[in-house]
């Protein structure tokens, strides 16, 4: 069966409050197949609209401690969100270890945001690699 025609759909504006407390505006948009089904980035499931979830790459509070305007937004199924979030608890450490100092020492905002891109961009990897061999 032939695959399904995709269409983009705006969704937003999404709403944030930030450590200053104004809102900001996010705007994404999202592939949607012509039944109104949004779809996974990653491993393309498509579903009902509110079933794919809006995540961003690198957390807000991150971002804002760096100063990054603000983080890239994906859409997930909640199965991907729920793989990512693990897969950042055991890739993305806010601690390094300095030879200098022979200790361990709190990473830098921009670091850490480096650490979180870096992380996302092998979990794409992996689960494109994975969606080959299906």
């Amino acid at each position: 069966m032939p695959e399904p025609l995709l269409i983009k759909r705006y969704v937003g504006p999404l709403f944030s409050l930030g450590s200053s407390q104004e809102a900001k505006e996010l705007f994404r948009i999202f592939e949607v197949d012509a039944m109104g089904r949004e779809s996974c980035e990653l491993c393309g499931y498509r579903g009902e609209p509110g079933t794919v979830e809006k995540h961003h790459i690198v957390p807000i509070e991150v971002t804002e401690r760096a100063g990054v305007p603000e983080s890239r937004i994906i859409a997930l199924c909640q199965s991907c969100h729920r793989e990512l979030n693990r897969w950042y608890s055991v890739k993305v450490a806010d601690t390094g270890y300095d030879t200098s100092l022979n200790r361990f020492r709190p990473k830098s905002p921009l670091e850490m945001v480096r650490e979180y891109e870096f992380a996302f961009n092998t979990f794409a990897k992996y689960k494109q690699e994975q969606k080959k061999a299906t």
